[in-house]
This record gives C-alpha cells, structure tokens and sequence, in this order.
C-alpha cells in the first residue's frame, strides 16, 4: 500500500526541472534596472511608476518591473528565486507568467484603493516601483499549496511557514504605519522617494491565496498532505486509522479513484467484504472515466482475489469480463464470465456470459470443441431465451453446419 500511495504521489506531482519562467523574469528584471541605471530616479518613478494621481494600466505593468536600489532589485530576485520555482513547478510555465502579471495589477488595484480611500493628499504623488505585488502572489500561492515545506540554508532547515508569517506580520504592521502615520508618507513625498508600497504587497499576496484556493492548487496540497500523513498512518497506526484516512481524502476529492480504491483494500484487509466491494467498484468506474483502463483493471484484479462471491452487480461484472477481453486477457475474462454464469443464473447477463465465452472460445483461443460445449450447455439451461436464435447460429456455424457466422450485431454485447 506504502508503494501505491508514492507511486500516487509521482504521478500527481512530478516536477520540472528547470523553471525558465521565474528565470527569465529574474533576468528581466536585472537587465531593466541595468538599462536605467543612469536615469534620475524621479523620472523613472514619474513616468513609469506607479503615481496614483496620475497613472493607467501602462504604469500598472512597468512599475512591476522597475527597481531604483540594487538592495530592493536583490531582495525582490531572492523571493522569486526561493518562492517561484515550486510555484511555478505546480502551474507551469505559460500560467506561472499570466499569474505573475495579473498579480502584479491586483497589487496595484489595492494600493491605489487604499491610497485615494485612506492616506493623506500627498500619498497620491509618490511613485511605486518592484516586483513586490507580482512576487507576493507568489506567496500567497506557495502559502496555499506548499505550506508544509522548507528551505534548507546549509545545514539549517527553515519551514516556508515561518517565513512566510514573518513577512506577512512585517507587512500588515508597516501598512498600518503607511495608513496612519501622517509623518512617514510626507517625509516620503518630501524627499520624492519611492513609497514601499505594503498594501501592493498584501494586495498581491491576497490574490494569490484566492487563487490557489479555487483553482487545483489547493485541492491538490490537501490531498498530497493527506497522503503524506497517510504513510505515517500505514507504518505505525492501525487500519482502522487508515481507513479514517482514506475517508478524509475521499471526502476532499469525492471523484479521485485512488481514495476509494484503497478504502477498498483496507476494508478488505479488515475482512469487511461488504464495504470493500462498492468501494471497490466505484474506483475502477472512476479509473474508466478517466481512461485509466490499466488501472481500473488492477483495481477490478485486487477486488477479484479479495472478494468474489460478494460481488453481486452483475452488469458490472459481465463489463469487466468484457473488458478483459478486450484487452486481451482471454482467459481472465472466461473466468470471470463463467463465475458470472455459475453464481448468478436467473439474470440476463449470465445468459449474455455465456454466449461471450463460447466467442471467446472460437474467435480468440481457436478452440471450437469448449466453444460447441458452451453453447450446449446455454441451449439445455435456458431453451427459452431470446438469445436461443443467436446460439444456435453460433453453434451451427462452430460444426460447420452454416457458411454464415452470426452477425456481431445480432449478438448479447454490452459497450464496456
């Protein structure tokens, strides 16, 4: 089961391996204020900085890019390195820079809200310069998503959580300085100097925790942190525990296969075939529609071994005798077509079972004298059926009483 739940986790979360995306912002970024850095500062703060007196959308978008100290440039750079690569990992590239722009203009929208709502008349003349609002929806993405992790800074291990409320405490406690000390934003405007603009930041980081909570992000950290914990519970808990677990994972994701499969094997694991079986039987559908056949297979194999004279859906028994058929397990499928048959004799799909296995007989493993036995034996035990025509064209076209084989069409078949 250990193996089951990594192999889940790779396949749900593989990584890339380099984020070119949060790369190439970097390297715009230091090629910008490279190509500025002979230009007044003010200029550049007047012209294609973020003025709330007087800027558009065009300002919006270049202030996000534009750094007037190398101190700010280096510190904005160090969180998009630090945070944009798992971000950026979990959304690839193409969304990761649509994400990084549109963060960016909700960091502005609150900056500019708070601006004209709360500060003082002098605020609307400073500009806004850096990637801050852009980056922290990096954050607020990477809270959501990857808040169990943590960096590692040589032999010290830092968790994400900490510094991520770390900042974020810096921040609501100097955008209350900036709100209400009158002081702080006309010294600013007095010197003409940037404003550090803290409600960009939480603007920024505020969009992208909303983001990373309706989109897949945050379903997906909730069942890998589920699964995770899952592994804790498989080493050292009971399996009532891991059922629990498994619960909760089904609970979060009502359509993910892989939960109710594994209920499945824990219940049958407890011996509580009754459970296990609908379990059981709703991963492999689940697995089907998403075209997993392979899967949905193995699951149908586990619940086979585990628990055969409790499965009592017959249409779902006689599709994945079908199916095994189909792909190309012959005499799995006459297996589970015969139990089909012998255990479940008063319903159309042992009728229709049986004719399946005497087809897979003649058509598949060439064996006409089990495919002539298997049609007898469908004539003597059900001599009333509406199939009978169909068998005994089948049965004279298998002694070669009849040039014609059966149309397909005319056959017991099931789309599986």
């Amino acid at each position: 089961m250990q193996a089951d739940i990594k192999m889940n986790l790779q396949e749900l979360f593989k990584r890339r391996d380099i984020p070119y995306g949060a790369y190439t912002l970097i390297l715009m970024n230091v090629a910008l204020w490279l190509a500025l850095r002979g230009s007044s500062a003010d200029d550049v703060g007047s012209e294609l900085g973020l003025v709330p007196d007087k800027s558009g959308l065009l300002q919006m978008f270049t202030s996000t890019f534009l750094h007037t100290h190398p101190l700010h440039l280096a510190g904005n750079m160090f969180f998009l390195w630090l945070f944009g690569r798992r971000v950026e990992e979990a959304l690839g590239t193409v969304e990761f820079l649509l994400f990084y722009i549109a963060s960016g203009f909700a960091a502005s929208v609150l900056h500019l809200a708070m601006v004209w709502g709360f500060m003082p008349p002098e605020a609307r003349q400073i500009p806004v310069l850096g990637a801050s609002g852009s980056i922290a929806g990096v954050l607020g993405v990477f809270a959501i998503r990857f808040f169990r992790e943590s960096f590692a800074f040589g032999q010290f291990r830092m968790p994400a959580s900490i510094v991520l409320l770390a900042w974020l405490m810096v921040q609501v406690t100097m955008g209350y300085m900036a709100l209400y000390s009158m002081s702080y934003t006309r010294g600013m405007a007095s010197q003409n100097l940037p404003m550090v603009g803290y409600w960009a930041h939480l603007g920024g980081f505020i969009f992208g925790m909303g983001f990373a909570q309706i989109s897949p992000l945050g379903l997906q950290a909730r069942k890998e942190y589920l699964l995770n914990d899952f592994q804790e519970s498989i080493r050292f808990g009971t399996l009532q525990e891991v059922a629990r677990d498994f619960e909760e994972l089904r609970r979060v994701d009502p359509d993910d296969p892989f939960a109710y499969a594994e209920l499945g094997r824990t219940c049958a694991m407890m011996d509580e075939m009754e459970d296990a079986v609908p379990y059981y039987e709703k991963a492999v559908v689940l697995y089907l529609r998403e075209g997993r056949v392979d899967l949905a297979l193995q699951r149908f194999e586990e619940m086979w071994e585990a628990c055969p004279h409790t499965l009592n859906d017959t249409r779902f028994l006689f599709r994945m005798g079908c199916l095994r058929d189909r792909e190309g397990d012959h005499r799995g499928a006459i297996a589970v077509l015969k139990s089909l048959a012998a255990e479940r004799p008063g319903t159309p799909e042992a009728e229709m079972a049986v004719l399946r296995v005497a087809e897979i007989y003649q058509s598949r493993l060439k064996d006409t004298e089990a495919a002539v036995k298997e049609l007898r034996m469908f004539l003597t035990r059900w001599p009333d059926s509406k199939w009978r025509q169909f068998a005994e064209d089948s049965l004279g076209y298998a002694l070669g009483n009849r040039p014609v084989r059966p149309g397909r069409e005319d056959g017991p078949r099931r789309n599986v």
